[in-house]
């Protein structure tokens, strides 16, 4: 984006472009490439967005000034001018508050249904015995929670028919681990009561979520999820 100025840097045309300053000098021989010096003793000179001042956004929003200010920017302790486009701050209608009331609440549930993915696939450790514990992985993708419910089913039937001869389950770290139904039963328990730890919590902050009457109780919601604790 660039501006044309005239005269004691006042503003002939902006935005304007190198489309335009070709098509203005199509009879005139110019440099296939047009770098900012070669413009600039045309009176053509870039425009730079300036740094956007604080504002609160549950109220109001930035809009771009229409024209562009010269302006000292200091750079490396060395001071230029440019040209810069400012900001107005504008208040927003009730209507855009409200809408946007409504986006930011879809886009934090989604972040929630994200964030409890992402803590209960992970890397678990499941307390067997005072001597014993073992790492499950169930990150996203891998079979481990699918496996561990077919080998809790196992577990189940084997008990039920006084059966009391060990599962072999083969851990994140791949070692392999012969649990008894009791020892396999215990790790199932276990890594169901972690999923359903953490889908409780999301359900809370989604009912916090649905309660807030304004963006800044949306903010004040805590979405960090608390890892299970295996009694």
């Amino acid at each position: 984006m660039f501006v044309k100025t005239y005269g004691n840097n006042n503003i002939d045309a902006f935005p304007y472009s190198l489309e335009m300053f070709r098509e203005e000098n199509r009879n005139v021989s110019l440099p296939k490439f047009l770098n900012n010096r070669f413009l600039e003793t045309r009176n053509v000179f870039p425009v730079y967005e300036a740094e956007k001042p604080e504002f609160d956004d549950a109220v109001e929003r930035l809009k771009p000034k229409d024209t562009p200010e010269l302006t000292e920017k200091t750079v490396d302790e060395v001071t230029t001018n440019r040209w810069e486009l400012g900001w107005n701050i504008v208040e927003k209608t009730q209507d855009q508050i409200n809408s946007d009331f409504e986006s930011e609440k879809e886009t934090l549930l989604a972040k929630i249904n994200d964030l409890r993915n992402e803590h209960i696939h992970q890397t678990y450790t499941v307390k067997i015995s005072d001597t014993l514990e073992i790492p499950v992985d169930i990150r996203e993708g891998k079979p481990d929670l699918s496996n561990i419910s077919n080998l809790v089913l196992g577990a189940s039937l084997k008990k039920m028919n006084g059966d009391t001869s060990t599962i072999i389950f083969r851990d994140a770290n791949d070692n392999e681990n012969a649990l008894t139904p009791d020892e396999v039963i215990l790790m199932g328990t276990t890594i169901s009561n972690m999923v359903t730890y953490a889908y409780e919590q999301s359900w809370d902050m989604k009912n916090l979520v649905e309660a807030a009457s304004d963006v800044y109780e949306l903010r004040a919601i805590d979405t960090k999820f608390k890892t299970y604790v295996q009694v």
